[in-house]
């Protein structure tokens, strides 16, 4: 879901409502892809925007431990969820936690992994100084352009693309 907007996604992937349910005190459509190898949910909230406030999916996971109680295939689960903030009629993600946690085991310590990203000193539309932008390339330099087959001298390089 990383390289692709939430609807080709969707859309890609067959994802069919299947009911609503209450996620974080906002009302969500809950969308499910029945792969037999890894389900997958998804909860979008049509008053944030449709914007998606939790993904979850299945798969087994590979266990190396020996002397661990988990079984050698894991039933796991990955599953993200976001907070959002509202400036104007958009809303932006505040918060966003992954976790991969396992399946029916041990309740009591069930998260193998997590993360959290917040975002802080949140601005939108305010202006940026050009030199924020600006790289300072050295002379002897040699860039290559995705695009491109060949390298390019940093005279070259500031020709074609220009530097503001």
């Amino acid at each position: 879901m990383r390289s692709k907007d939430l609807a080709t996604y969707l859309k890609r992937k067959n994802f069919q409502i299947i009911g609503r349910e209450v996620f974080n005190d906002v009302l969500c459509y809950v969308l499910e892809e029945k792969d037999v190898d890894r389900p997958k949910k998804i909860w979008i909230a049509p008053d944030r925007g449709f914007r998606y406030l939790k993904h979850e999916s299945q798969y087994l996971t590979p266990v190396d431990a020996l002397d661990s109680d988990v079984p050698m295939e894991a039933p796991t689960i990955f599953r993200t969820t976001i907070s959002y903030q509202q400036h104007g009629e958009i809303w932006f993600p505040k918060a966003v936690f992954a976790e991969y946690a396992w399946v029916d085991f041990k309740p009591e310590d069930p998260i193998i992994s997590g993360q959290k990203l917040e975002i802080k000193n949140f601005k939108i539309n305010h202006d940026i100084p050009p030199e924020t932008f600006t790289v300072d390339i050295p002379d002897d330099a040699m860039i290559t352009v995705n695009r491109e087959r060949q390298k390019l001298s940093k005279a070259e390089f500031l020709k074609r693309y220009g530097q503001q």
